[in-house]
């Protein structure tokens, strides 16, 4: 099963602030409405309702501190993100045997800090 990109459902970057994300959500939800499409049409209703509960989780999960670095961490592995930073990196096993995307200059800073 593949996981939602929930900064791109909301339209923010991956360092948005919770304000930013925020102000996305309420335009996404006031965008996407069921209320917006003509009641007559209910497959319309059905796919708005859908796309309205999805951008609801999506703010649930951006704007939770600990469900946040949760999914940075599923989908930094799935994009090649670094899941501190979130610059560009590489597939790491991680300290619990996981795959972990993590770029050169985070993972160089952790291993300083190893005796």
């Amino acid at each position: 099963m593949s996981v939602p990109n929930f900064y791109d459902i909301l339209g923010v970057p991956f360092e948005a602030s919770e304000e930013a994300i925020r102000k996305a959500w309420k335009i996404a939800v006031r965008r996407n409405h069921p209320d917006k499409v003509p009641q007559d049409n209910v497959e319309q209703v059905k796919i708005s309702s859908e796309k309205v509960s999805l951008i609801n989780e999506a703010y649930a999960t951006l704007t939770n501190d600990l469900a946040r670095k949760r999914y940075d961490l599923i989908v930094g592995v799935r994009s090649g993100r670094c899941s501190i930073c979130g610059k560009a990196g590489k597939l790491r096993l991680g300290l619990n045997g996981e795959a972990v995307a993590i770029c050169d200059i985070c993972y160089n800073w952790d291993n300083s800090f190893k005796f």
